[in-house]
């Protein structure tokens, strides 16, 4: 069983247009949302799991700015379920994974650009392919994660087009119980795009504990917000 509890929070003002560049907002977005992740080995090849959001979204002083109804430039509660399962294809030193997931709209849905929304309405599918290995005999690894999301039309009509999922990761040990790692990842679909670099902090506090921080900077997108985002975790293996 793997499992983490993970703090990701942001602010700011400023937002990718449909052309790509940066605008700003007449206000300030902040965003706060906890994740909570749970896996569970079926066998040495199959993995299942969940995860469960708590988003708290809002736009700080919008309603002075523009005229939106402050009830509805705030939202929170819990957002958009998702369920996973992983086959592992290769076990062999490179490892070659496909993960299956699922996005399950139970969080309360309210359509934008009239409401903050801790949901985004519909149901998406998603397969990722996952392939990484150590590159010993440097205390290094590296993985490359790269999928396909099809996205269901929610309850307004609204069918958003289908979106490539991407990740790049490697990472470098300085010690048993300390990981640097550098990770490239995003969505890239026809409605929105956004692209992240993300240096990222692992401790290892004991044997079945470590502790995750780091940054995610976006560096290009559209329609999606800019800024940065701040994370930290703490995860539990047994």
């Amino acid at each position: 069983m793997w499992s983490k509890l993970n703090l990701l929070t942001q602010s700011t003002s400023e937002h990718y247009l449909e052309n790509g560049d940066v605008g700003e907002f007449p206000a300030t977005y902040k965003s706060n949302q906890l994740f909570l992740d749970v896996f569970y080995g079926v066998n040495d090849r199959v993995d299942i799991g969940i995860q469960i959001p708590y988003c708290g979204n809002k736009f700080v002083d919008i309603a002075s700015a523009v005229g939106l109804p402050e009830e509805n430039a705030k939202e929170s509660g819990i957002g958009d379920l998702r369920g996973y399962t992983k086959i592992n294809l290769v076990q062999q030193a490179i490892v070659a994974t496909l993960k299956l997931g699922f996005k399950a709209p139970i969080g309360e849905y309210r359509a934008a650009p009239e409401a903050i929304s801790v949901s985004e309405g519909q149901w998406d599918f998603d397969v990722i392919f996952q392939i990484g290995g150590s590159l010993y005999p440097a205390p290094m690894y590296a993985n490359i994660d790269l999928g396909y999301r099809l996205r269901q039309e929610n309850d307004t009509g609204y069918d958003p087009p289908e979106e490539l999922i991407y990740n790049a990761e490697v990472g470098y040990s300085l010690t048993d119980n300390f990981l640097l790692a550098l990770k490239l990842e995003g969505i890239h679909g026809d409605d929105r795009r956004i692209t992240y670099v993300v240096p990222t902090v692992l401790i290892g506090l004991n044997q079945n504990l470590s502790l995750e921080t780091s940054m995610r900077m976006a560096v290009s997108g559209r329609k999606s917000f800019a800024g940065n985002m701040w994370a930290i975790g703490i995860s539990y293996q047994k």
